[in-house]
């Protein structure tokens, strides 16, 4: 949700240009937590929507998105990667 809202945030802000994500430490994104403890079904949903829109966003954000990759984009983070326009 976070990332939905910045990305709304710039998109609505005519001085930002351009959308630059990137990552911290050695990974650019790790995808989801798979050691996270077991959500219930609620949860799950919701998780998977946020995912899904926060890829939609990108993909139809009318200003250029740049992921600068500074290490491993794995599994989820690979479609975050591939969701900008440049990489």
């Amino acid at each position: 949700s976070d990332l939905l809202d910045a990305l709304a945030a710039a998109r609505a802000d005519d001085a930002v240009r351009a959308i630059v994500l990137t990552g911290q430490g050695a990974f650019f994104c790790a995808g989801f937590d798979l050691a996270a403890p077991p959500r219930d079904l609620a949860q799950t949903v919701r998780l998977g929507l946020l995912y899904r829109d926060a890829h939609v966003a990108l993909l139809g954000c009318p200003k250029p998105t740049i992921a600068m990759v500074n290490g491993h984009a794995t599994a989820g983070g690979l479609v975050l990667v591939l969701a900008c326009d440049y990489r």
